[in-house]
């Protein structure tokens, strides 16, 4: 995700992002990307909240259950919109005009510090809840890009990363309806890389090429922050997204109903055509409001929004910690029944995400520390 720096350059300098931003008074700091953040780690910790209730179908109570899959649903655009704000932040002329090498320089320890640190804590935190996994599984496991459920995402914004100056310098000179193709292709090609399910299968990836199929989202944060967005194209986007929601909540339902767990949630998948539209749809209306926001009512604290969207990718990376613990007590189990269900799932979220900033706070205080958060 970008720096602080970034996210504070980009308000100042409306020439960097083009499009919308231009339309920021000069000095003015951009709300969008801090408030993007945090309302996209909100909806991460709930969907990995909210994950094993999907697949308990024969366990909890079918009320229940469709509560699960229609919060799984409706939240599945967090993990785009984090790519997307990326991309509206890094793909910009000063990014273009950098050479790769400083670019690198800048941003290496960002990532991989992070990415090394938390791949090797959360191997030994699996060899402490189980199960267990011998050497070659834990070099394979961290080979696939997979060395804990969330840590993916790493690896994704280190590809991305890799090429993001040269990708700037691709885009900079191409006019909106081109980058507006490209981003289409882009994302086609992602959902192709995924594969259609059962039909088409998935051609999978590694932590090589983990960020491969989400460049489509990246190159949609710069198109959409240059765009000229209105209030009836926001409205557009709620109603898309607001249709779009129940008609994958049943398919869903009735697709897993019918046997098919391994398949049947097909549209929670990043790159399924589903998640891809309403990603957009939340990048929009989300884009919209906070202008619309801080037209009205400019923030008075905004270096404390700042912080607290920069302390998102803490949360992001700590939060699976607590929550394997929390899993692990009698009061971590779900609720089988539609009235614990409603009370659990959002104040484990709250929990989780109390907890988890408490401790990026903390380490982000301790100079030994703080280049893991």
């Amino acid at each position: 995700m970008a720096s602080p720096a970034e996210v504070a350059e980009v308000g100042r300098r409306p020439d960097l992002a083009g499009g919308e931003v231009a339309s920021a008074p000069k000095g003015r700091l951009e709300a969008f990307p801090d408030v993007a953040k945090v309302l996209a780690i909100v909806a991460v910790v709930t969907v990995h909240v909210t994950a094993p209730a999907s697949e308990d179908i024969h366990v909890i109570t079918n009320g229940a259950w469709l509560a699960a899959v229609a919060i799984e649903t409706a939240l599945r655009w967090c993990v785009p919109l984090f790519v997307m704000v990326s991309g509206m932040l890094l793909l910009r002329a000063g990014t273009a005009a950098e050479s790769p090498s400083h670019f690198y320089r800048r941003r290496a320890s960002r990532v991989a510090i992070p990415l090394v640190f938390w791949s090797l804590f959360y191997r030994a935190f699996l060899e402490y809840t189980g199960p267990h996994s011998t050497f070659l599984e834990h070099v394979q496991a961290l080979y696939s890009g997979q060395p804990y459920f969330h840590l993916y995402f790493l690896y994704i914004i280190a590809g991305i990363y890799l090429i993001c100056p040269f990708l700037a310098r691709a885009i900079k000179d191409l006019s909106q309806p081109q980058l507006a193709g490209l981003t289409a292709g882009a994302l086609t090609l992602g959902f192709l890389w995924t594969g259609v399910p059962p039909w088409l299968p998935a051609t999978g990836s590694n932590a090589f090429s983990e960020f491969a199929p989400f460049i489509g989202y990246f190159l949609a944060g710069c198109w959409l922050a240059r765009l000229e967005l209105t209030r009836q194209v926001a409205l557009a986007a709620a109603i898309v997204f607001a249709v779009l929601l129940p008609i994958s909540t049943a398919v869903t339902y009735l697709w897993v109903s019918s046997g098919d767990l391994e398949y049947g949630r097909y549209l929670y998948w990043y790159l399924s055509p589903t998640v891809i539209v309403m990603s957009l749809c939340v990048f929009v209306v989300v884009r919209v409001a906070v202008r619309e926001w801080t037209l009205r009512s400019p923030i008075r604290h905004m270096d404390r929004l700042h912080y607290v969207g920069e302390a998102t990718f803490g949360i992001f990376l700590i939060h699976p910690f607590f929550l394997g613990l929390w899993e692990r007590t009698s009061a971590g189990r779900i609720p089988t029944v539609g009235h614990g269900f409603a009370w659990w799932i959002p104040l484990t979220v709250a929990g989780l995400i109390v907890v988890s900033f408490a401790v990026t706070v903390l380490l982000k205080q301790l100079p030994g520390l703080r280049r893991l958060v």
